[in-house]
């Protein structure tokens, strides 16, 4: 998959981006630093991990999801806020009931082979990492191996929010990754000055 990812990157005419991925995005992204460094100028890595077996951590217990149709989702979302936006969740809880099976069991089995925690000092270029406190999918402790794994990477726990922070916390994870992004830029741009100096 990390293949495809370049591919998309040379049929859009680029040589190099900032690259965000969530969960399985995030595997793919590490994997694509180190198959193509040249490819990547910084990630930002959500709700992600670096492999190897680790449980997930049991849903929590919220007083009144328990009889909600939706409490089966409370796995990829702080429970409170399926709560607090049931609609939104059922809309999103229709578009993966119509991911097929076939999918469901290829990104299962790449979950299952991913493991770079070895790799991760390779992995130079400016990393983000933003990981809900309360996601119970990837439990906060993976994001803080991949911080401690990662040379130059920088941690965001968002709170509350689940595995599914970007929808949770989209007010406050916009902003973030735009920041980086330009404090990237900025520091790229400043030693290329520097370089020609």
């Amino acid at each position: 998959m990390a293949t495809d990812a370049a591919a998309v990157l040379r049929a859009a005419g680029e040589t190099s981006a900032h690259w965000f991925g969530i969960s399985l995005g995030g595997m793919i992204l590490q994997q694509l630093a180190l198959d193509r460094p040249d490819a990547v100028r910084s990630l930002i890595l959500g709700a992600t991990h670096c492999g190897g077996e680790r449980r997930a951590a049991p849903a929590a217990e919220v007083p009144g999801l328990a009889d909600s149709p939706l409490r089966r989702y409370a796995n990829l979302y702080e429970p409170h806020f399926i709560l607090d936006h049931a609609q939104w969740v059922a809309e999103d809880a229709r578009h993966f009931g119509k991911m097929p099976l076939h999918a469901i069991v290829r990104q299962d089995q790449a979950v299952k082979r991913h493991n770079l925690c070895d790799r991760l000092g390779d992995i130079r270029q400016p990393v983000l990492i933003l990981h809900g406190r309360q996601d119970q999918m990837v439990p906060v402790a993976r994001g803080e191996e991949l911080q401690r794994g990662l040379p130059n990477a920088r941690l965001r726990i968002l709170d509350p929010a689940g595995h599914q922070f970007h929808s949770e916390q989209f007010a406050t994870v916009l902003p973030l990754v735009i920041r980086f992004v330009e404090d990237v830029e900025s520091h790229t741009s400043h030693r290329g000055t520097e370089n020609r100096g």
